[in-house]
Formats: structure tokens, C-alpha cells, sequence
């Protein structure tokens, strides 16, 4: 019975880990903000731009983490001061086919070649498909370009990672193998993220304190369901009649005198 609950409350615990996390979130640069309940409205879920970040013209990264596999990974950029609607992301500028779960660092190629320069303001649009029937995602930030002299002479010092989370095993080992990449990129610890959307980190602990509630009332639910089931008394009847205990294996039934 223990182990029926334990196996149900980590069933529980995933899924509902699927639906307080949205797919794939941007690390790099911080975005406007992302939730689960609306990261299926084009073309940045409804967020409005609250800030900019500097990025370089070239050599530049976006680091994304995703909670399960992603398909037709796409950034796209528009030079709208502030873009309504899908129609203003029509320049693509980097993609990725697929991505499992894990953490993602896609380098951006030359800005410059896409007719950007320094000191522009442009928003970035992530979209992205994932699950059985494939859904569209979004997820928007806003940057100003510079120049690699300039942003190199700032204060940045984060690094963007690919990292592959599997479940594949080998052997008898049944820990998850994971494989590891790193790509320098940069991230402004003074940005006006400190005071954004909440970090993929605080987002865990968001969901895994809801997870964990829930998780506590269903086994508190079934432990009760299990003391009723055990504590029924057995079918008595008169004096001097037969008495009947039943337990709760279907094949086991005993019959004494009262």
C-alpha cells in the first residue's frame, strides 16, 4: 500500500511539475516574463516591454532551459518599439530543430548581417513547439545593441551551458546519464533583471512548494481511504450464529462460531 502511494505521489509530482513551468524559458538574456497560462499567446504573451538589455552586435548568445523535449526552436527579432503582433517578427535569426530536455545555449550570428547596428533597440521573440499535439510557444526580451569593444568592457561574467538531461541507462546504472557543454556568453548582474519576471530557479521553487502541497494532501487522502477500507467491521450475526471475517485479499475468507 506504502509503495502504491510513494509510486502515485511521484507520478503527481511530475505532472504537476509539467504545468507550473512553462516548456522552455530564456536564462540569457532576461525576457519580459513567462507563465504556463499564457505562453501560447503570440507574440510575447501578453507581457509589454519593461526594460532593456545590452547585447553585443556580434558574438552574442541566448540560453534557454527546457523542462521536456522542444521542436522548431526559433528567435526572431523586430525593430518595433513595441510589437503588437506576430506580423512584426519576420526576420529569423538563429534556430534549432530539436532540443531535449536540459539546458540550451544557441550562438547568435552576426547582428550586422542582418541589417542591425549599434545602439538599436530591438525585441527578440522565442517560439518553440512541444508535447503530442505540437503547440506554439512565446517568450519576448528586449535588448540594445552595442559594440563587442563596448559590451566587453562592462561587468559580465555568466556562462551559457548546453546541457542534455536523458534517461537513458547503461548497464545497471539507473541514475539519468547527462552530458555537459559550456559557451562563454555574458549577463549583466546590474540589468534591470533583478527587478523582472522570477528566475527559472525561483519559478522550481514556486512549483515545487505547490507540488509538494498537493502531493501532501493526496497521500493524506489516501492513507485515510486505506483506514476506513481496513478498520470495517466484520458481518455479525445473532448469538450463536455463524460470523463472517473478511480481509482485504480477495482469496482469503475465514468462517468461526460466535
Amino acid at each position: 500500500m506504502i509503495s502504491q502511494i510513494i509510486a502515485f505521489a511521484v507520478l503527481a509530482t511530475a505532472a504537476c511539475a509539467q504545468l507550473t513551468v512553462p516548456v522552455a524559458q530564456f536564462t540569457w538574456p532576461p525576457s519580459r516574463g513567462t507563465n504556463v497560462q499564457t505562453v501560447g499567446v503570440a507574440p510575447c504573451q501578453g507581457y509589454t516591454q519593461g526594460g532593456r538589455v545590452e547585447f553585443p552586435l556580434t558574438n552574442g548568445s541566448f540560453g534557454i532551459d527546457l523542462t521536456r523535449d522542444a521542436h522548431d526552436i526559433t528567435w526572431r527579432f523586430s525593430t518595433s518599439s513595441n510589437p503588437e503582433s506576430q506580423d512584426a517578427f519576420t526576420t529569423e535569426i538563429t534556430k534549432i530543430d530539436h532540443a531535449f530536455s536540459g539546458s540550451r545555449c544557441a550562438r547568435v550570428p552576426d547582428l550586422a548581417g542582418l541589417g542591425l547596428s549599434a545602439g538599436q533597440n530591438i525585441t527578440v521573440q522565442l517560439s518553440y513547439t512541444a508535447g503530442p499535439q505540437r503547440k506554439m510557444s512565446y517568450e519576448c526580451l528586449d535588448l540594445t545593441l552595442v559594440s563587442p569593444s563596448d559590451f566587453a568592457a562592462l561587468n559580465y561574467d555568466t556562462t551559457c551551458k548546453n546541457i542534455v538531461r536523458t534517461t537513458q541507462t547503461r548497464g545497471n546504472n539507473a541514475n539519468p546519464l547527462i552530458s555537459s557543454t559550456s559557451a562563454n556568453t555574458t549577463a549583466n548582474a546590474s540589468s534591470a533583471a533583478s527587478e523582472g519576471p522570477l528566475s527559472p530557479t525561483e519559478a522550481g521553487l514556486v512549483g515545487a512548494f505547490t507540488t509538494l502541497g498537493f502531493v501532501l494532501l493526496l497521500m493524506l487522502g489516501l492513507t485515510l481511504a486505506g483506514f476506513a477500507r481496513f478498520g470495517k467491521a466484520g458481518k455479525i450475526g445473532s448469538k450463536g450464529a455463524q460470523v463472517e471475517y473478511f480481509d482485504d485479499k480477495a482469496t482469503h475468507k475465514s468462517v468461526g462460531s460466535a
